[in-house]
């Protein structure tokens, strides 16, 4: 059988995973979905996706929480497609400190350590087929988010963990990260209102909110330019300055 490049995508039915899942499925990438609590989301990419290319996505469900049960899910994914060529850690928990501090363990395993997991997990794959990996991380890993520190620690960390297996998995496998700005305006609890969206545009110096297409842009970028390994690409309009 001919070879048929593969990305594992974390949180991939909904927002910035959605997103990438179409856009690299639109390259030629079979598409190893990942989803927790949204199953009805990804049935939907499913079927959408394997309606497009037959047989090029597969819903592979775990609690990224539950460190325990990330080797299994590698190795599911593995053995439907050895193959698997990328690995974006887009998965992550978001909430403001007041709701972030009882749940303090399951934010630091699915932002932190279940990308360093699934990072090992599937290096030897990886390897294999010259693939790499992206983290998603936030421009606020660098500058605090007001109310969301614990968040902001988890982005930190995943940054740092972007340099450190950049070098540790290199020649095999790159590793970058791109850290979003204002791309798409948050929802449910952490929804702003339309005064604090105006300021956030207004501290843009681009002047608007990014949408998702950046986004899938410096992922294609990342995947396509073999001599970058261990960048931060912050994708925030200028906001960062």
């Amino acid at each position: 059988m001919a070879f048929r490049k593969t990305a594992l995508i974390t949180g991939a039915s909904k927002r910035i995973g959605l997103a990438l899942s179409h856009c690299l499925h639109h390259a030629g990438f079979d598409i190893a979905i990942h989803c927790h609590q949204s199953t009805r989301l990804a049935e939907e990419l499913v079927k959408t996706l394997n309606n497009k290319r037959s047989d090029s996505a597969k819903i592979f469900q775990t609690d990224l929480c539950q460190l325990n049960d990330i080797e299994q899910f590698c190795c599911d994914v593995i053995q439907w497609r050895p193959t698997l060529q990328v690995l974006i850690n887009n998965a992550s928990i978001f909430l403001n400190d007041l709701l972030a501090l009882p749940k303090w363990d399951d934010i630091f395993n699915c932002n932190v350590k279940a990308p360093f997991l699934l990072s090992s997990h599937c290096f030897e794959t990886l390897k294999h087929n010259k693939g790499n990996i992206i983290n998603l991380t936030d421009i606020h890993a660098k500058s605090p988010l007001r109310d969301y520190g614990i968040y902001c620690m988890t982005k930190a960390s995943l940054e740092f963990q972007t340099k450190h297996l950049a070098k540790t998995f290199a020649p095999s496998v790159r590793v970058n990260a791109i850290a979003p700005g204002a791309i798409l305006w948050p929802e449910a609890e952490n929804e702003l209102d339309e005064t604090i969206k105006e300021k956030l545009i207004l501290e843009t110096p681009l002047k608007m909110i990014g949408g998702v297409e950046p986004i899938t842009q410096a992922a294609l970028h990342f995947i396509n330019n073999i001599f970058l390994t261990g960048v931060s690409l912050q994708v925030d309009g200028g906001r960062s300055l």
